[in-house]
């Protein structure tokens, strides 16, 4: 997985950095090891900007807390990018309403990879809310739907949950629909999947998205739509 960490300059961030690339972890920044902390952002300096990349799934912010002058670099490109982001140490951030999670360092690795397992609630708000509009306008009755999506690789993993009648055309509409409403919502996400689960309305009246990914690959059929 990739991982962004705006600033690895400190003793702490360096040691939570090299604790993240020794299980497997790639962490990108914008200001690399030897470099003062005080340096402007890569992008600034002519360089490539790590989130220009794409592929990120977490934003790590660690240390002291962002001073109202730099209003946290990086990590508010995180943020205003949607990607997820995690405070270690920083139990009073002024970022903290915005942060995915606020946590001590010694979890650092656990909460990390919760949240990048864990479902966008901004994304799948949105995306209840686009299906709905689509619903509504086409005086569709006889399908429920509901929405997951998750982050992987920098893209965007949008499951569709359905319960009851749905045509196969109506599905890709939909998907198509939806990848592109999603794209206006997030337009730095690398990729946009769309798939659609189906669920026997006889016996679950209502999606429920609270399954696990097994459980979803156990009980539904599957395909992709964009």
């Amino acid at each position: 997985m990739e991982i962004f960490m705006a600033d690895t300059t400190s003793a702490q961030a360096t040691r939570v950095r090299r604790k993240l690339e020794a299980h497997g972890h790639r962490v990108r920044s914008c200001r690399d090891l030897g470099e003062p902390g005080d340096a402007p952002c890569a992008a600034l300096r002519g360089d490539l900007c790590p989130l220009d990349g794409r592929t990120v799934d977490v934003a790590v912010g660690i240390g002291p807390g962002v001073s109202v002058d730099r209003l946290g670099d990086g990590e508010v490109c995180a943020i205003r990018r949607r990607i997820p982001l995690v405070l270690l140490d920083r139990p009073h951030d002024p970022l903290g309403p915005w942060a995915a999670a606020v946590a001590p360092e010694s979890r650092a690795l656990q909460v990390i990879g919760e949240v990048s397992a864990a479902l966008l609630l901004e994304h799948c708000a949105e995306g209840r809310r686009i299906v709905g509009d689509w619903l509504r306008r086409q005086e569709s009755k006889d399908a429920a739907v509901d929405v997951e999506v998750r982050r992987r690789h920098g893209s965007l993993r949008v499951a569709l949950s359905i319960a009851g009648r749905m045509s196969e055309q109506d599905e890709m509409r939909l998907g198509v629909y939806l990848a592109q409403r999603m794209r206006h919502f997030d337009p730095w996400a690398k990729g946009i999947d769309v798939s659609f689960h189906h669920v026997p309305s006889t016996n679950t009246p209502a999606p429920n998205f609270n399954r696990s990914r097994a459980d979803d690959r156990v009980n539904m059929t599957s395909r992709s739509a964009y």
